[in-house]
């Protein structure tokens, strides 16, 4: 249990094909030391990157447990919950995203919260835990977004059909 709920088991805790060197893995938060992790770093993130000005009422929200306990709220719910997930690489967290995925809908997908550490940023760290991102929402789900979303405008690439994301997969794939 976790601030009152209980933490979801998911099939895969790691993706990424190999944990080969300098790979970029997802390894999603699920152990109460996890979760809190994840939390003292979107905290983190608040502070540094979105409202680096501590006098800002905006952070007093994010920190606060209004946004905490309906951010957990959705992370409890058993279907389009949000997903707590930390980027590896060479075993180390590099960063953080926090997307939901609307599967009772259209199967649209929101990334609530996306960092990439300071020290991991200005080398396409960003870009490429996009496309890793990207490729766990497909392997989740197992159905690629071309199919959940059959009405909505296409990117196709070297023969393979992308949906969403057009400003960085296509630096992601190209």
């Amino acid at each position: 249990m976790y601030g009152g709920f209980t933490l979801p088991n998911p099939p895969n805790q790691l993706f990424g094909e190999n944990q080969m060197e300098n790979q970029i893995t997802i390894r999603e938060a699920v152990t109460e030391n996890d979760v809190a992790a994840f939390w003292e770093q979107l905290h983190a993130y608040h502070k540094r990157d979105i409202f680096p000005d501590s006098d800002d009422d905006e952070l007093e929200y994010f920190l606060g447990s209004e946004y905490h306990d309906r951010i957990i709220e959705i992370y409890s719910r058993p279907k389009d919950r949000c997903f707590f997930l930390f980027f590896r690489r060479d075993g180390r967290d590099i960063g953080f995203a926090m997307p939901v995925i609307f599967t009772s809908e259209d199967g649209k997908c929101f990334i609530m919260e996306y960092c990439i550490y300071p020290e991991f940023r200005g080398n396409g760290t960003g870009k490429e835990c996009a496309g890793v991102l990207l490729d766990w929402a497909i392997d989740r789900y197992k159905k690629p977004w071309s199919e959940q979303l059959p009405e909505n405008d296409r990117l196709t690439v070297n023969g393979t059909t992308y949906v969403h994301w057009y400003d960085c997969i296509t630096d992601y794939i190209l």
